[in-house]
């Protein structure tokens, strides 16, 4: 992810950067990493009712981890994981930055 958004960052600052011709391809490379991650940018309701699925899935799996003697992975153990504090992290290192960069190329009152 880190990667992409600063390959991406780097591409749309080059001074022959084109979102309508030659860079379409690297915009909507990086459109579709987003629509990956873009929970967070759905309304409220409907993201938390998948950011409940996705944990039920991670605390089902970390719980066959400590059921099979390993260790639980990162964010997987329902005991210490704090779902809101995990969800601003990610919206905060991941999400936030990123779509930051789109709009660069793709601005707000364009889509909405």
């Amino acid at each position: 992810h880190f990667t992409d958004v600063a390959r991406f960052k780097s591409r749309i600052s080059a001074e022959d950067f084109s979102p309508g011709k030659d860079d379409k391809l690297t915009v909507l490379k990086m459109m579709f990493h987003l629509a990956d991650i873009s929970n967070p940018v759905k309304n409220f309701d409907l993201a938390l009712a998948w950011t409940g699925l996705l944990y039920d899935e991670f605390f089902k799996q970390g719980d066959q981890e400590v059921k099979a003697g390993r260790p639980c992975s990162f964010l997987m153990d329902r005991k210490t994981t704090n779902i809101a504090g995990c969800s601003i992290g990610f919206i905060n290192m991941l999400v936030q930055p990123a779509y930051e960069e789109l709009v660069k190329v793709i601005p707000l009152s364009q889509v909405c």
